[in-house]
């Protein structure tokens, strides 16, 4: 019936696709919930507190290469990756 819908004009055409998109939104809001939820399955929560201590693996990827040199004859200073470490 949807072809009846789209064939009635601009307005109706849009409410139809406003409700579809919040049906599609609504459903893999549902789906993703329920993936999460077989994925924790089993999984213990971990609290951490102030002074705990915490192994920390940083990944090249999460470190910013923004401030270190790529050529070795710019003219930039060389400054170690200094992280927010709070």
């Amino acid at each position: 019936m949807w072809w009846w819908i789209l064939s009635q004009g601009g307005a109706s055409k849009a409410q139809f696709v406003k409700k579809l998109h919040e049906k599609a939104r609504l459903y893999m809001e549902k789906k993703g919930e329920k993936y999460a939820k077989n994925a924790n399955k089993g999984r213990k929560e971990v609290l951490f507190k102030k002074g705990d201590l915490v192994w920390v693996h940083l990944r090249k990827e999460s470190i910013q290469s923004s401030n270190l040199r790529s050529n070795s004859l710019q003219e930039e200073e060389d400054d170690a990756y200094m992280g927010d470490h709070t």
